[in-house]
């Protein structure tokens, strides 16, 4: 079942394509099984970006906070809760911290 997106949450995106790159995609999608080569372009657009993000050191955030999505992560409702109120509304760092990130600057890591 496709999933309906309200009109705030799309946005218009027509490219403009060498005839020749159109042929190799019409080909590719029909080859593919795909129902038009807009769907192939989006399908294949959106396997390459999500394979790039996740091989990005960068990103190691990122892909700590899919593992939320496991419904297996929290043993709790309230631990997911408490996990999202708290990356959503993080507490005043302490002096503790504060000290440390002093430290860690002078060292020239910022």
């Amino acid at each position: 079942m496709k999933k309906v997106l309200e009109a705030d949450q799309v946005i218009t995106f027509e490219p403009v394509l060498p005839k020749e790159m159109k042929r190799l995609f019409e080909k590719a999608a029909n080859i593919g099984g795909f129902n038009s080569v807009w769907d192939f372009i989006i399908s294949s657009a959106t396997a390459k970006a999500e394979a790039m993000v996740e091989s990005d050191p960068g990103n190691e955030a990122i892909k700590r906070l899919k593992m939320t999505e496991d419904p297996n992560f929290f043993t709790s409702e309230a631990d997911r809760k408490h996990f999202f109120d708290t990356l959503m509304n993080p507490p005043e760092p302490n002096e503790a911290l504060k000290a440390a990130f002093k430290k860690y600057k002078a060292a020239g890591n910022v």
